[in-house]
């Protein structure tokens, strides 16, 4: 049964202590400043819970992928850094790594997973150092068969994730994804 606040005395000195997103909450509480698309995205991403935290260092790897033309290690390794920040799994860590190089990443997703394995995208929960490992080994391997079946569907790999991901609502329309609202 739902309980309804009924006076004052119902609210303890905890009640007052908002610590949701405390980084992005101050941001937002202090911004005076007019609105723009960067200040929606940031209340829309606060509101969904969804704001990633990372560091500068990580941003400047990320830069630096423009101009990589093949896969090193040190791409492996700076997707095991975007894993372990703060409001960043798979999907969105490759999609930062997608659009900063078409040429070598694209982004995972359920559907595109599916249409070229056969079977459903599953992803280790936890975020162990461990977990982290296998999820960017799945990573790594799905891009190697992902530019195989670009090369066998004749398609470009910059934009196979988005074709693949058209063909996937067409061709599996009647199946369900996973843990997906829509």
């Amino acid at each position: 049964m739902i309980k309804k606040i009924e006076n004052k005395s119902d609210l303890l000195t905890e009640d007052f202590g908002y610590d949701y997103n405390r980084d992005l909450t101050k941001l937002l509480d202090d911004h005076n400043e007019d609105y723009n698309q960067n200040t929606i995205n940031m209340i829309t991403l606060w509101k969904v819970n969804r704001y990633p935290y990372i560091s500068e260092d990580i941003i400047t790897a990320l830069n630096k992928l423009g101009k990589e033309t093949e896969y090193k290690e040190e791409h492996k390794k700076l997707l095991l850094r975007l894993l372990g920040c703060k409001g960043v799994q798979l999907p969105m860590a490759s999609t930062f790594l997608r659009f900063r190089n078409p040429r070598l990443f694209q982004i995972i997703d359920q559907r595109v997973y599916r249409l070229i394995t056969g079977s459903e995208l599953s992803l280790p929960v936890y975020s162990s150092e461990k977990n982290k490992k296998v999820i960017s080994d799945l990573y790594f391997d799905y891009l190697k068969r992902l530019k195989t079946m670009c090369d066998q569907l004749e398609i470009p790999f910059e934009k196979s994730d988005r074709i693949l991901y058209n063909a996937d609502k067409r061709i599996n329309k009647d199946v369900k994804l996973k843990n997906y609202g829509g």
